[in-house]
């Protein structure tokens, strides 16, 4: 496994302590010209993996005396600083593009992405972030189960950016374990030199696992195993049960390359030559010189593990079939047809083959092809607050009694985003600009959304659309496997808008000046998707959406859609939200009021409101026999779109999704969804 591009970032300055904890201080040169450790808010505290044996062996070990040695001064800052993994703000059940609901993971095939990418440890690396924004970054949570960050040095440790984004999406996020070639083989020798030393190195990966709050690691051992073979089954057992016995949820995936009789040799499948090595882990990530014969008997060796089987994809098409690149989603398909998990090894190849300001372009094209095969997580709701536990000032409104009906209510948020990328050429504050230097800080990363490259991402009957590329790639139609030679992506339909922003780093910027006849189909027309799961278990039940936005024309409208459907079936129903036409207002019923703080609920803590920003910029919107409200913050309009569920109560069982779209060019700054449970006093 490795990349093809050979680039490497500058090998970082020694480390300020030989802890081996995996987190270092780089140095900087004073304005008197000495070199000198950066302290107190300027500590710039940098992740890098662990190199050698030796100094696994020297992880926690630092003497008591030395308070000011990494391990012990940056352990608990670690901790704070790591968001946990929040699978619990996602549903169990996912959900294709097609509208098929799938139930828990051990129902469907599951998507393992592999970081590789210039050797690791770039700007990433950094725990502050860094000032230079042209770095690549990974979009693409919601149809992702396990993220590896890899590296070619013997522990890779993923740097905290990458695993506050991961675990903010539900995602679990693997290091690496590896050993290659001659130094593997003296690796390998010193691990499984006895039954002491196999116990010590797992018990020295355990606790760099917890201390840095990672999820588990890709055993890849690419080198010959000298005798070592059982030692190497028993180090690897162990492993995965201590792991497991810190956390159920962390996980081993062994990589497919040495065989049980010690020898280095791919299989490019499952068979008797490895499944000793999957029989004591929790998966397999196989190479990627697969065929249609090597999957059929992967999948019936497995049995009923056959989606811990991840099938190997190389976007740069190393002996791939159909060559990678933007044909990547060719090999997808193969592997769906076998229904095995899937395991897309380096999609930063769009980062390193493209101009930055290209790349998400290709970004976008390259996963949306491979969509249809894929299942998104759905939202599940994570934040509720009772009318009871709103400020004073708000419970005031919201359970007034200004048409004669006393009422109160629960909101729960379900999601809320200002679709900062990790990056930016300045930073945005309720619509002012608070700064402008680049940036790039994985850790500020808010939550992504599913975006569509296409302009047609479904048909209306829920079917994938097949879109039509024959004159965007020169495939040879002889030879499915024969990687393409033009790369072209099709018109984008949104942009990152790093120029303008209402928070975080930027916005997204729909592009649809020309007004087409479809754009009133939401399912063909919709460039932004957010799957959800919301069961409709009461009649009173309203739906209520901010979203933040601005055109250059007032004739250039933003469009939300709320998708309902019945469990079981492909019916559904589409709820519009706009200016002109929205779903049935509340009628009259309530007097409801709510304010633009309460749907910051489920915000990274850099973006929730604080006291200042709250008094200065807090918003009441009022609805009573309206369902639309809208207000003015700082050159932006800011809209509060209810929709009342009471007429398709007896119809719809859940509420399956959002979708974004828009009637001439917009740019979207800020959007959220909550829930409104009423009751009748």
């Amino acid at each position: 496994m490795g990349s093809v591009v050979e680039t490497h970032v500058t090998d970082p300055p020694a480390k300020s302590s030989s802890s081996g904890s995996g987190v270092h201080t780089e140095t900087t040169t004073s304005q008197e010209g000495l070199s000198s450790p950066l302290v107190s808010d300027n500590l710039e505290l940098c992740y890098e993996p662990i190199t050698t044996f030796e100094e696994l062996m020297e992880y926690g070990e630092e003497d008591a005396n030395q308070c000011q040695s990494n391990h012990s001064v940056l352990k608990d800052l670690r901790r704070k600083k790591t968001v946990p993994l929040m699978d619990t703000s996602f549903s169990k059940s996912k959900i294709g593009l097609c509208g098929k609901a799938a139930g828990s993971s051990d129902r469907r095939p599951l998507t393992l992405v592999c970081h590789d990418l210039k050797g690791g440890y770039g700007d990433d690396r950094f725990v502050n972030g860094s000032g230079n924004m042209e770095n690549y970054v990974y979009r693409n949570w919601l149809m992702t189960d396990i993220f590896v960050y890899f590296s070619h040095k013997f522990v890779t440790i993923p740097p905290l950016g990458w695993i506050n984004a991961a675990h903010s999406h539900g995602v679990k996020i693997l290091g690496t374990i590896i050993t290659e070639w001659d130094d593997g083989v003296k690796l390998c020798s010193k691990i499984l030199a006895s039954e002491e030393s196999i116990n010590r190195t797992v018990e020295k990966l355990c606790a760099i696992n917890e201390d840095y709050g990672f999820d588990g690691y890709l055993l890849n051992i690419e080198n010959v195993l000298e005798g070592n073979v059982s030692q190497m089954i028993e180090f690897a057992s162990k492993l995965t049960k201590a792991l497991k016995k810190k956390s159920s949820k962390n996980m081993i995936i062994w990589y497919d390359s040495v065989t049980k009789t010690g020898e280095l040799k791919w299989q490019d499948a499952l068979n008797d030559k490895n499944k000793i090595f999957f029989d004591v882990c929790d998966g397999i990530f196989l190479n990627y010189n697969w065929n249609d014969e090597k999957l059929r008997s992967s999948a019936l060796m497995a049995g009923d593990r056959r989606y811990d089987v991840f099938v190997g994809v190389d976007c740069w098409g190393r002996g791939c079939w159909a060559g990678g690149g933007l044909n990547t989603y060719l090999a997808v398909d193969r592997i769906n047809s076998h229904d095995l998990s899937y395991a897309v090894f380096a999609p930063g190849w769009t980062y390193e083959t493209q101009a930055f300001q290209q790349y998400p372009l290709f970004d976008d094209e390259l996963w949306t092809k491979c969509m249809k095969n894929m299942y998104f997580r759905c939202l599940a709701g994570s934040h509720a607050a009772k009318s009871d536990e709103i400020s004073e000032k708000n419970q005031s409104k919201t359970s007034g009694s200004k048409n004669g009906n006393e009422h109160s209510k629960d909101f729960q948020v379900y999601f809320a985003t200002d679709f900062s990328r990790g990056y930016g050429a300045k930073k945005f504050s309720f619509g002012k600009i608070l700064s402008d230097d680049p940036w790039f800080d994985l850790s500020k990363q808010s939550f992504q959304p599913i975006i569509f490259s296409s302009a047609k991402c479904l048909d209306y009957d829920c079917n994938p659309v097949q879109v039509k590329f024959a004159a965007l790639y020169a495939t040879d139609k002889k030879r499915e496997d024969k990687p393409s030679t033009c790369l072209v992506v099709a018109e984008p339909k949104v942009i990152y808008d790093t120029e303008n922003g209402f928070s975080g780093g930027g916005a997204l910027k729909l592009l649809n000046s020309k007004k087409r006849k479809d754009f009133e189909d939401p399912l063909t027309s919709s460039p932004i998707w957010i799957p959800l799961n919301i069961p409709i278990t009461a009649s009173r039940l309203t739906i209520a959406t901010i979203a933040i936005w601005r055109s250059v024309s007032i004739h250039h409208q933003l469009k939300l859609y709320l998708e309902l459907g019945k469990d079981g079936c492909q019916n559904r129903k589409i709820l519009l939200g706009s200016l002109d036409s929205l779903a049935t207002s509340v009628r009259g019923k309530f007097f409801i009021s709510l304010q633009l703080s309460q749907f910051f609920g489920t915000l990274p803590n850099h973006l929730k409101l604080s006291n200042e920003a709250l008094e200065k910029n807090d918003l009441t919107f009022y609805f009573q026999k309206n369902n639309y409200d809208e207000k003015e913050l700082n050159g932006w309009r800011v809209s509060c779109y209810l929709f009342d569920i009471d007429q398709v109560y007896d119809e719809y069982s859940s509420i399956k999704s959002l979708r974004v779209g828009a009637d001439g060019d917009i740019s979207l700054g800020f959007l959220s969804l909550g829930q409104i449970t009423h009751y009748q006093s």
